[in-house]
């Protein structure tokens, strides 16, 4: 392994940056899930049939409709030259995701993503595979693997912005924005079709090769827990623990609401369905788990208050909106809210 690159010659842009016209090669901040290309490969190109092309085509169709698959903003990669359009932006653009894994080794990932990832040179982590890619400036990662995966997909997410690029400032006459050069892309171009290839034909050689695929992916997923924003230790701590923190710290509002969202999770907070429904006669977020019965207390009408946040498959919150039926924890953190001049999600009522 190598710590420096002396093989590859240096790369141009495709283009000047401009506000309207987004060209092949830059780099954008997207809020998109690893496994939205993974499953689309797997429903479109391995040749599933039954109930396994039934799974990755659900769960395809459900990362998609959803406003963000992560809470975790991430890279990605225009594949075509893109324009805005008037103020609604870019509408469903070609993207490669890049992603760390969050420092998982490479070789400890399913086979699918081990197929098709490839590595971005960076500052000063190793060089593992002979082929990989240079991004313009060099990619500033210390000591991480920062990988691509090879698979250019039409994502519904909206476009955050471009990646920038360590110091830069507004202002200056600088390109803003981090990008992979002509050569660049032309390279990835060839890769992710010569990936693509050589994947449908091991699935068509190997009889259940894809089947055998498309279940790890079902394991994988269930014990998908990454060790920063996404970890499923950090979404169990309490709002009010979130909000403490982010007020010493000084964070913005907005901030202290935020959840954190994992891989083909729901947001608890989504900015499109910021409160639960709550429909008279159906179950509340009480109804998700196992109920333990309480021994009234002699001569004592009080109830058991409905629990406002429930797990679940252990991961995943709800949030219960029904009528008087409100939970200490909520209290607790409605009432701290109200001192550091914070509105509560659910408001003050």
């Amino acid at each position: 392994m190598a710590k420096c690159c002396l093989r590859c010659d240096t790369d141009d842009h495709a283009g000047p940056e401009e506000e309207a016209i987004f060209r092949s090669g830059e780099v954008f901040g997207i809020q998109e899930s690893v496994f939205t290309p993974i499953e689309e490969i797997l429903y479109r190109l391995s040749g599933l049939a039954g109930q396994a092309l039934r799974r990755s085509r659900s769960s395809f169709h459900s990362l998609c409709k959803r406003a963000n698959a992560t809470h975790k903003r991430r890279p990605c990669i225009l594949m075509d030259q893109t324009y805005r359009v008037s103020d609604k932006g870019v509408k469903s653009p070609r993207v490669c995701l890049m992603c760390t894994f969050e420092k998982t080794p490479i070789d400890d990932l399913p086979q699918i993503f081990r197929h098709f990832c490839l590595q971005v040179y960076t500052e000063l982590a190793d060089v593992l595979e002979t082929a990989h890619i240079h991004s313009i400036p060099i990619w500033p990662l210390h000591g991480e693997m920062q990988w691509i995966i090879m698979w250019p997909f039409q994502t519904t997410r909206e476009m955050l912005g471009r990646w920038p690029r360590r110091g830069s400032k507004a202002g200056c006459g600088q390109r803003m924005g981090m990008a992979f050069g002509k050569k660049a892309m032309s390279q990835l171009d060839m890769l992710c079709k010569k990936k693509a290839k050589e994947w449908k034909a091991f699935c068509v050689s190997q009889p259940g090769f894809a089947e055998e695929q498309e279940d790890k992916i079902r394991k994988y997923k269930k014990t998908w827990k990454p060790s920063t924003t996404g970890s499923l230790t950090a979404s169990r701590g309490s709002l009010e623990s979130s909000a403490l923190s982010a007020w010493r710290l000084g964070q913005d509002t907005q901030s202290i609401v935020s959840q954190t969202i994992h891989e083909d999770q729901v947001s608890l907070f989504d900015e499109k369905t910021p409160y639960a429904i709550y429909q008279p006669g159906v179950g509340t977020a009480e109804s998700v788990r196992p109920k333990h019965t309480r021994r009234a207390s002699k001569g004592s009408n009080r109830t058991s208050n409905a629990a406002s946040l429930a797990s679940v498959n252990g991961a995943a919150s709800v949030c219960s909106m029904a009528p008087k039926h409100r939970s200490p924890t909520r209290e607790v953190f409605t009432n701290f809210t109200k001192r550091i001049g914070v509105v509560a999600p659910w408001g003050t009522a």
